[in-house]
């Protein structure tokens, strides 16, 4: 029986292309695997986390935006999620916060004279623009119930530039004049 010829410069030539076969196979299961592990603890760290609720407390609301006038009743949550939608509107929604960046919103209701001083104050930095919103589920009760009425779960109402309110860090900002009487809805970032 004969054997054939070892050829040693064709054994050479096709060693390089065998072990970057066998580099690429192995970098390609170990992303997988590094991307299954990933997930993991993602939702691992996503169901450990508390569920956030909203606060009640204008004194520490006021300790983190300025507040222009003393609302009669304050709910807020830091790093909420509000959809704020009209024609011609820059929404600020949950997709766009930048890494690092934070969202507050708050539900102020004031008396009626300080609703139109309010209004009056923020009327000269730009005018206003009609606008829609989608309540949370930690909104007051009545505003939720007042957006099942409407048939598209929303309340309208008038957007305001919202810098009167700005204090470190969060620097931007819009305040939403509600349909019902007294109530503002306050959306300020740090982006």
């Amino acid at each position: 029986m004969k054997f054939p010829a070892f050829n040693g410069s064709l054994f050479f030539k096709i060693l390089p292309v065998l072990f970057l076969l066998s580099f690429f196979v192995s970098c390609v299961s170990n992303n997988t695997a590094n991307q299954n592990v990933n997930k993991e603890n993602n939702t691992a760290r996503i169901a450990a986390k508390e569920p956030s609720t909203a606060s009640d407390d204008p004194e520490e609301l006021a300790k983190t935006v300025k507040l222009p006038l003393t609302p009669e009743e304050v709910l807020w949550m830091p790093d909420a999620s509000v959809k704020i939608s009209g024609a011609g509107v820059n929404t600020l929604s949950a997709n766009s916060v930048s890494p690092g960046g934070k969202r507050l919103i708050a539900v102020l209701k004031f008396s009626d004279i300080d609703s139109e001083a309010l209004i009056s104050q923020v009327s000269k930095i730009e005018p206003a623009k009609d606008v829609t919103l989608e309540p949370e589920d930690w909104f007051p009760a009545e505003l939720i119930a007042e957006s099942e009425t409407t048939g598209d779960q929303s309340l309208k109402g008038k957007q305001y530039d919202a810098r009167d309110f700005a204090q470190a860090p969060y620097i931007k900002g819009r305040l939403v004049k509600l349909e019902q009487p007294g109530y503002f809805v306050l959306e300020m970032t740090t982006f």
